[in-house]
């Protein structure tokens, strides 16, 4: 079983990850941790591609240069990217519970919001990826996300796309695409707030139990 976070940069995806998993095992549940620029998976052949297309999508300078082959390029590259670490998970489902610090959905909200194609188009260009078997879209105000952030890329901040270079007002958008997407496929939602990332690991691993209890 495979479940992601979701959520505008500095939402606490990649620290929720590992506290979800130990608060999983706790509970009994047999859970791993899979960090999505980081594909461990099996067999090695599975992660020596899945490795390549990762190198490719964010081992390259985050600057202008990208713009240059055109957003369809990176949404059929994302597209490959995340086609096959669905398979390559679902091939190894003796690991149990999968947990991964995001799926293809923040690059969707991000494609949107910089006008390029249109969310059905990228949406109907993605239609074969997979989605896991849980989303849960971890859910804060950009200011407070931007707070935590020590410093943020041109990606993030949207100055790609526009002249404005501005992280809160471009995660806002950003957000409002992720929250349509969440009430559109039904994913969790879990307003972080000013909590901490214990906190909002309890309220995720809870809801996440029952989950694993109801199936």
């Amino acid at each position: 079983m495979l479940i992601a976070f979701e959520g505008i940069d500095g939402a606490g995806k990649t620290t929720a990850v590992p506290l979800l998993v130990t608060r999983l095992v706790e509970k009994g549940h047999k859970a791993r941790a899979l960090l999505k620029r980081s594909p461990v998976v099996e067999p090695a052949f599975a992660e020596e591609q899945l490795t390549a297309l990762a190198e490719r999508l964010w081992g390259v300078p985050h600057d202008s240069r990208i713009a240059s082959l055109g957003s369809a390029h990176w949404v059929y590259l994302n597209a490959a990217y995340f086609a096959g670490l669905r398979q390559a998970v679902a091939t190894g489902e003796e690991h149990g519970v999968v947990v991964t610090d995001s799926w293809i959905n923040k690059f969707v909200a991000r494609v949107v919001t910089n006008g390029d194609l249109g969310l059905e188009d990228v949406l109907g260009a993605l239609r074969l990826v997979r989605q896991p078997d849980l989303v849960v879209l971890l859910d804060v105000e950009p200011r407070t996300a931007s707070a935590r952030k020590e410093s943020t890329t041109v990606l993030e901040r949207g100055s790609l796309a526009s002249a404005e270079d501005d992280f809160v007002g471009y995660q806002a958008v950003v957000r409002t695409t992720l929250l349509s997407l969440a009430e559109r496929a039904g994913w969790r939602v879990v307003a972080t707030g000013e909590r901490t990332a214990e906190e909002v690991a309890d309220e995720v691993a809870a809801l996440v139990d029952g989950f694993l209890t109801d199936r």
